[in-house]
């Protein structure tokens, strides 16, 4: 996402804009910019998104009492692991704590991403509803953090 939003609102990763009826085609690197920042996107997303969920689904079955507990530890083991693996080390170097963060710590960061992502969330309507009243077209830096926000 940072990649589509870099070449949308980086001049040079923008193609110029159209003047009258003529619009000046993208340089390949801005083609470039643009698709790879797309196809990262879709890989990111469409790889969890699309296939863990079905894969998981497909393991266990609803009519067997101990299939469905197995389907729900399915799905939070998976997250458990990512960041056990790659989150936690990281946290450990960094903090200097072998367990990591405290479940209070991991609570506090659940927290803090709530209200930042609360906070992204009402400064973009506030931003929109003054566009709209003003009748002003809401910039492109603002849209990316509201298609993740939402």
């Amino acid at each position: 996402m940072t990649v589509v939003t870099l070449s949308a609102c980086l001049p040079s990763l923008r193609p110029p804009s159209c003047q009258a009826n003529l619009c000046p085609s993208a340089t390949a690197t801005q083609e470039i910019v643009l698709l790879s920042g797309l196809y990262l996107v879709a890989f990111g997303s469409g790889g969890v998104k699309s296939s863990l969920c079905p894969h998981g689904a497909d393991q266990f079955h609803d009519e067997n009492p101990a299939d469905r507990e197995k389907k729900a530890s399915f799905f939070s083991s998976f997250y458990n692991k990512i960041y056990n693996k790659i989150l936690n080390p990281i946290i450990r170097r960094h903090t200097g704590n072998r367990r990591g963060l405290s479940q209070l710590q991991r609570i506090g960061v659940g927290r803090m991403l709530m209200v930042i992502a609360m906070t992204v969330a009402a400064t973009l309507e506030a931003k929109r509803l003054e566009s709209a009243r003003v009748g002003k077209v809401l910039g492109m830096a603002w849209q990316p953090p509201h298609s993740t926000s939402s």
